[in-house]
């Protein structure tokens, strides 16, 4: 009898399905992961998403792999990607809608693993302003206020409300210190509530050196950030 060729990521994704979770950190995790796989939001599985401990969020394109097609991985990517894990929970969140597609991408580079969070777009935008009606979105910005004012952070519901692509997800993770957020984007990492902004550098070898040096004035590199985040942590 024949045997079915399946191409890596269906492959990758069959093994992980009959692949028993090694600890409870990767249960809960896989448990998330399946679930936002599936269609849910964050709110669905959001009991869990707080259960994981020092959690760090990660942007995708220009961070771990390029914007601009071809794509690339981040040489740095690797090793980065390593010692956070080493820190804490890594939640890759992406403005990228499909999660399929990103997490195919990560596990082809190489740098997938079986305790990294992925959100995508559609997992997390019910919390954003163009969703500011969305029952969910104000349950959990209430439930963050009231932490906010128990650690006395001057935070109203207002200045959680941005645009989907700034990435103002501190109510999902309703957490009572700041969560580090490492993304080349100014809009996700100056003042953020309830986030520790670490902006790094612009990866994008597809454009002029000249330019990519004005994108990335004043940020720092990916191992740099590993040291702002273990830094941070170490009173967690």
């Amino acid at each position: 009898e024949e045997k079915e060729d399946f191409s890596p990521a269906v492959q990758a994704d069959i093994e992980e399905m009959i692949r028993e979770p090694k600890t409870e950190l990767e249960k809960v995790v896989k448990r998330i992961n399946r679930a936002l796989k599936g269609g849910d939001t964050a709110y669905e599985i959001v009991d869990d998403i707080q259960k994981l401990p020092r959690p760090i969020v990660v942007d995708f394109n220009n961070v771990i792999i390029n914007g601009c097609a071809p794509h690339q991985l981040n040489p740095d990517a690797p090793n980065f990607l390593e010692q956070l894990r080493q820190i804490g929970t890594v939640f890759i969140i992406t403005g990228a809608s499909s999660w399929d597609d990103v997490r195919s991408i990560l596990h082809n580079l190489g740098v997938w693993s079986n305790d990294i969070v992925l959100m995508t777009q559609p997992t997390f935008e019910f919390i954003s302003r163009e969703h500011r009606d969305d029952p969910r979105g104000q349950k959990l910005r209430s439930e963050y206020l009231a932490t906010a004012r128990k650690q006395g952070w001057d935070t109203q519901e207002e200045d959680l409300l941005r645009p989907v692509g700034y990435k103002y997800v501190a109510p999902i993770f309703n957490q009572p210190f700041l969560i580090p957020i490492i993304d080349d984007a100014w809009q996700a990492t100056d003042n953020n509530p309830g986030m520790l902004g670490v902006p790094v550098q612009c990866w994008e070898p597809n454009v002029p050196r000249e330019t990519l040096q004005l994108i990335s004035e004043g940020r720092i590199t990916l191992a740099e950030a590993v040291e702002s985040v273990r830094n941070h942590y170490k009173n967690h």
